[in-house]
């Protein structure tokens, strides 16, 4: 396993023990939703609106917060469900620019037509114009995980 993939999956792995899954999360493919359902199939928090990225709302961990020992049963076992989601490349893009972009929740990172949207009526030049920049490998973009390719993430190589 190379060493960037490793650390993909263990920031983004969520295991759930109770039920032996290992879900490796992918940004923009509905993460938020598969995470609360394993919460709740798991019964790893007392909450019922618990925030799923937040590791100390519940008790289902990270993938790099397991022993070694437990990390590599989960990784080689049958006993275990190992599974990743993808979505088509050009929705997922599109579903990432209206939530980080357009309707502005960037995360701590501002982009600089996130602020030119609000200066124009025009979305359709504005979506243009972040298109462009994103094709020209501004690194703005290729430096936020909601807009890396899925390839790149998940290393289906590895």
């Amino acid at each position: 396993m190379s060493q960037d993939f490793s650390k993909w999956v263990g920031g983004n792995g969520f295991v759930a023990r109770r039920s032996r899954i290992l879900y490796v999360a992918t940004p923009k493919v509905a993460c938020t939703a598969i995470r609360a359902a394993l919460i709740s199939v798991e019964e790893s928090s007392t909450s019922p609106k618990v925030d799923p990225h937040r590791f100390r709302a519940h008790s289902s961990p990270r993938f790099s917060e397991l022993s070694s020992a437990e990390s590599e049963s989960v990784l080689s076992s049958q006993d275990w469900i190992r599974f990743c989601v993808t979505r088509r490349p050009y929705e997922r893009f599109l579903s990432a620019w209206l939530n980080k972009i357009f309707l502005g929740r960037a995360d701590g990172f501002t982009l600089p037509y996130a602020e030119a949207l609000h200066r124009t009526a025009d979305v359709g030049t504005h979506f243009r114009e972040f298109v462009r920049g994103f094709d020209q490998g501004s690194p703005l973009y290729h430096g936020d995980e909601h807009f890396v390719p899925q390839v790149q993430l998940l290393r289906p190589q590895d």
